[in-house]
């Protein structure tokens, strides 16, 4: 009962944040799409400058927001009012003058960065823009983490998913309006980040534990802060080749303009982190509060009903982007952009594999595994360098698809042999078989369809999607693919959504 009352507590969290995290998607695309009709070479150009300033983000976060959100539920779990507050009055000293001499390098050298390693002054001026985002991004991921840690998902729904996204977009369809172009893009982006920093910290100080205007005498937890966080440092650090090696790499060997097409199949494919990031928004805590009071063998069932729903879940937007990629990007982007359909499938389907394992990692941050974290992403990076320098000079944009796809498959199958040796249980039942039944089914038929009816505007897009949806949900319930949790779970969320 006890197992079933958290797996609730997962999924209603979950609902709040999906809802969050598709409006704040959506608009997030709106805004990708806003720029990408400026120009293949002026998207390219925000591309790189959103992943030099990204890379030198996570660089600045020293892996301590991850350690803001394990210890402050670690601690919430033991009613440690004193060391809770250590742990983010801490973790803001160390941040604070880290993250503003990472946006003061950015700054002096974007000149240098722009001519001597990508050929385009324009550059320049968006890395100017983008480095005042770097603390404020930083400082502000210490307050979200602080949100999600006391579970109060809502918050960060309303501040990051809604309120930041909803300005980014507005103001870029102004900017670009009005004629600034890509560089009033940039700026909306700092201007909606601003507004993400503030508004946490009024809800955390405010709503959910006062920092600054508090009593209670902080118990200081830099060592075993430091320590936990340490291999999460050297973790963001390689994990950032990951995420930006293949863009940066495009913009070094190829153009902007392949650059460009590239970014626009690349935060397509990664909408598959939506579902996996609102299921485990709340299962680092809980696993942590577990932690803290003995109770690690709930961790089974929860591990395996949740990567459960991310298979099912995620292999619906896998049927759609597979049957509809061209379709998609030409839609959407333009015409040019319909040469990065191939990547769009290739890329997407190693994300539904390496989204599928996310609940692995948290396993292992909550069983305070960081090291082992790190080695797996150390491996994934080397990886992913190696295949990219090898591929994008010689196939461009299918190259970084292919590199950066396979860096992914490799981290996952890792991440489930290491996380099947550490608890002894794997996530996958039988019933996996009839659900990848049911989405090889659903994707003949939805395929077969479209040669009938080729979807040629976004309304027919739209509907297109939606019917591969309801062919999908009705082959998985004559396979009976539905187990009696899975019900009993659906009528808890249904209920508790009215």
């Amino acid at each position: 009962m006890e197992e079933s009352g958290h797996l609730r507590r997962i999924f209603s969290g979950a609902l709040i944040i999906l809802i969050g995290t598709f409006i704040s998607k959506l608009l997030s695309y709106g805004y990708r799409v806003i720029v990408g009709r400026i120009g293949t070479e002026q998207y390219g150009l925000l591309s790189l400058g959103l992943a030099i300033s990204g890379s030198l983000i996570v660089i600045s976060t020293l892996g301590l927001n991850i350690g803001v959100q394990r210890y402050v539920s670690y601690y919430k779990g033991k009613m440690d009012n004193a060391r809770i507050k250590g742990v983010i009055t801490s973790s803001l000293k160390i941040l604070l003058p880290l993250s503003l001499l990472f946006g003061a390098l950015l700054f002096a050298l974007s000149d240098f960065v722009s001519v001597r390693f990508f050929h385009n002054e324009g550059l320049s001026l968006i890395l100017k823009i983008l480095a005042v985002s770097i603390p404020l991004t930083v400082l502000g991921d210490v307050f979200l983490n602080t949100i999600r840690a006391f579970q109060k998902v809502k918050y960060e729904v309303f501040t990051k998913n809604i309120g930041e996204s909803s300005i980014k977009f507005i103001l870029t369809f102004i900017f670009v309006y009005l004629g600034f172009g890509v560089v009033g893009a940039s700026i909306a982006y700092v201007i909606a980040v601003f507004f993400t920093f503030l508004l946490s910290l009024i809800f955390v100080e405010k709503k959910i534990f006062p920092i600054f205007r508090t009593k209670v005498i902080s118990i200081k937890s830099n060592k075993e802060l430091v320590m936990y966080s340490i291999p999460l440092v050297l973790n963001t650090f390689v994990f950032l080749v990951i995420l930006w090696t293949d863009t940066i790499m495009l913009g070094y060997f190829k153009n902007a303009s392949d650059v460009g097409i590239y970014n626009a199949a690349l935060p397509t494919a990664q909408l598959m982190l939506v579902i996996p990031n609102a299921l485990v928004v709340l299962f680092l805590p809980i696993l942590s509060e577990l932690y803290a009071q003995e109770k690690t063998h709930m961790f089974s069932s929860l591990y395996k009903t949740l990567t459960k729903w991310i298979f099912g879940i995620n292999l619906a937007l896998l049927i759609i982007f597979a049957a509809f990629s061209r379709e998609i990007l030409t839609i959407l982007f333009g015409k040019e952009y319909s040469a990065g359909s191939g990547v769009l499938v290739l890329v997407s389907v190693c994300y539904f594999i390496f989204y599928l394992f996310l609940t692995s990692n948290r396993i292992l941050l909550a069983l305070e595994k960081t090291k082992s974290v790190f080695y797996i992403t150390l491996i994934g990076a080397v990886s992913n360098f190696i295949f990219n320098l090898i591929l994008i000079p010689s196939y461009g944009i299918m190259g970084a698809a292919i590199g950066t796809g396979a860096s992914l498959v490799i981290m996952a199958l890792i991440l489930l042999i290491y996380t099947k040796r550490i608890i002894n249980v794997t996530p996958f039942k039988k019933n996996y078989i009839k659900i990848l039944i049911s989405g090889i089914l659903a994707f003949l038929i939805v395929y077969w369809l479209k040669s009938l009816f080729s979807p040629e505007s976004l309304i027919r897009l739209i509907v297109a999607s939606l019917a591969s949806l309801l062919i999908y949900l009705a082959i998985l319930f004559i396979l009976g693919s539905f187990e009696k949790e899975d019900k009993e779970m659906l009528r808890s969320i249904y209920f508790k959504s009215r």
